[in-house]
């Protein structure tokens, strides 16, 4: 029967992808620093977990283009200041 466990030549082979963490006490987990590199991972990414119940998978989250936000955030505050006082304290629209 075939083992499940990779060679030992591939346990800390980072050119394939691959290394072996520890899960600590408190459930967290290191990703090897060779890995973090490779996928560009910064401090305080956010990663998804997925599991089949078998395996887990992590995913980095990439942060959202928040530039039309933030356009849109100019264009809410400008409208505002254009408003008469006075449709301002009743509420209209």
């Amino acid at each position: 029967m075939p083992s499940s466990r990779p060679p030992s030549d591939a346990l800390n082979d980072t050119s394939s992808g691959f290394d072996i963490t520890s899960l600590s006490s408190k459930g967290q987990v290191v990703i090897p620093s060779s890995i973090r590199d490779a996928l560009s991972l910064p401090v305080g990414a956010k990663l998804a977990v997925f599991t089949d119940g078998e395996n887990v998978l992590l995913h980095p989250i990439k942060n959202p283009d928040l530039s039309g936000f933030t356009a849109l955030r100019v264009r809410c505050r400008e409208a505002v200041k254009k408003t008469p006082r006075s449709q301002k304290k009743r509420g209209d629209r």
